[in-house]
């Protein structure tokens, strides 16, 4: 593909010019192929304002409202970008809003909030300062009592609405450019691109995993991500770039009452399916895992998996205990509990470090064949290999493609088909694009013009609709966000 034309090399007319008074130097630059700076120059030339850089009309009520809370609330409430609320603020001379002092330690404390179901139905709807403003109660206790009822906090904002238009420009520029080009966050843009299936600006092969802990990954989608981030001390965006990635749905909310384990139902952890044990109980499998995985204790028919040998209690301490797990191919609450037993410290070491005999390897055998023997993800494995200025392994025979695997080319993702078949992603980008073949993005296959589907927004589970029509729960939950349908809530026993 040539490169887009410099201001020189192109032929303005008057459709493009034209154009330019209602589309953005981005968009613009990818629909007549021509260079933004070019783009810029013929704006200056013309005298026309790119779309974005408007100041708005300010009214009285908007303006009432600066220097009460802080300028990003303001933005997020009227709808003006905070550049904007800032510069009008200073312009009418009026100062910054200042957060109130503490209260004083020695002061009479108030008695604990009883919170109503129309309180709590405004949690996550504003900012937790705004709904603090308006129940007399301070922003801490607002958040507090989000958090505990594990509903996501407001996104300054709002939904993004992603239009046709911003859809297409996915992976044609980079996410940070797409961004600053519509106003949104970088994070929402990746996410986004990554869930479409769309590689990033300029890569044939799409974003590496985030490092995470095994034990988190083992718990991704069955876990809420604001419970996983909280208990394991892991960024929540990395999670939610995992689950991307993966193609993983967002876990469900937990119930509002944590359930109140007692010694007999410890007992019955591991005896059983956890889907059985559930029914005991009466509490939802996810909950039974989490607490299984907590205790240590294996699922059935794992518990005499692992032999503890001279060398493998030998190893206890040396390594992280998630490393040895993968390496033996068991929960890394087991080799805790092993090693708890055994008074052995925990390794100091958090970072990943490879051992020398996993360095001799390097290069010898495939990235993802090392990374699965030593308990590394292929990427960390690929990194070290390139740092040390190690050539991939190559296999002297010639890769034999099988009709069933040419099938699958562009139905899947790249990095998941090199995997299965122990290649690397780019030799399967290599073969696809050979081929002619697109890099595989998902379809959103729902019509949400018909009446039936729109039926069911909020007659139950965002995730059990999301099963039923073949998408992730994240686009159920910004379809019914939009139409202003309120989530579906259990019927209370």
């Amino acid at each position: 593909m040539s490169e887009p034309t410099t201001h020189q090399q192109t032929r303005w007319t008057q459709a493009i010019d034209r154009a330019l008074e209602n589309m953005t130097d981005v968009e613009a630059s990818v629909q007549f192929h021509i260079r933004r700076a070019a783009i810029r120059r013929r704006r200056h030339e013309l005298g026309i304002l790119r779309p974005t850089s408007e100041e708005p009309a300010w009214t009285a009520k908007h303006e009432s409202l600066l220097g009460t809370m802080p300028d990003r609330e303001i933005a997020a409430q009227t709808g003006i970008k905070s550049y904007w609320v800032r510069k009008r603020r200073i312009d009418l001379q009026i100062p910054p809003y200042q957060v109130p002092e503490a209260i004083d330690a020695t002061q009479q404390h108030r008695p604990p909030h009883r919170w109503t179901a129309s309180e709590e139905a405004l949690l996550g709807t504003e900012p937790d300062t705004v709904i603090a403003h308006q129940l007399d109660l301070t922003p801490s206790i607002v958040t507090n009592h989000r958090n505990a009822l594990e509903i996501e906090p407001y996104r300054r904002g709002g939904e993004v609405e992603w239009t046709p238009g911003m859809l297409r420009m996915l992976g044609d520029v980079p996410d940070g450019t797409l961004a600053r080009e519509y106003g949104v966050a970088h994070s929402a843009v990746k996410l986004r691109r990554i869930e479409e299936g769309i590689p990033p600006f300029g890569r044939a092969t799409m974003d590496p995993d985030p490092e995470l802990p095994l034990d988190v990954i083992e718990l991704v989608g069955k876990e809420t991500d604001q419970r996983l981030s909280k208990t394991y001390g892991v960024a929540r965006y990395k999670i939610r770039i995992y689950r991307a990635l993966h193609g993983i749905d967002q876990a469900p909310p937990m119930d509002r009452f944590a359930h109140h384990w007692t010694e007999q139902d410890d007992q019955l952890l591991g005896t059983a399916s956890d889907r059985r044990v559930a029914a005991k109980i009466g509490v939802r499998p996810q909950q039974v895992m989490y607490r299984r995985v907590q205790l240590g204790i294996p699922s059935p028919g794992k518990k005499s998996s692992l032999r503890w040998t001279k060398k493998r209690i030998d190893q206890l301490g040396r390594d992280p205990d998630h490393v040895l797990g993968k390496q033996w191919n068991v929960s890394p609450s087991v080799v805790r509990k092993k090693r708890e037993e055994l008074e052995i410290e925990p390794c100091k070491r958090r970072s990943q470090e490879l051992s020398v005999e996993a360095r001799e390897l390097l290069g010898t055998v495939p990235d993802n064949v090392l990374a699965k023997q030593f308990g590394f993800s292929p990427t960390f494995i690929r990194n070290a290999r390139n740092d040390a200025g190690i050539a991939p392994c190559r296999s002297t025979a010639p890769f034999i493609w099988k009709k069933k695997n040419l099938k699958r080319l562009g139905r899947v993702h790249d990095d998941v088909l090199a995997q299965e078949l122990s290649l690397s992603p780019e030799f399967i980008a290599q073969k696809r694009r050979a081929l002619g073949i697109a890099a595989f993005r998902r379809v959103n296959k729902v019509d949400w013009n018909d009446p039936k589907i729109r039926k069911q927004l909020g007659v139950i589970s965002d995730a059990e609709l999301a099963r039923k029509l073949g998408v992730t729960s994240g686009a159920i939950l910004s379809k019914r966000k939009a139409l202003g349908i309120p989530a579906w809530k259990p019927p209370k026993k």
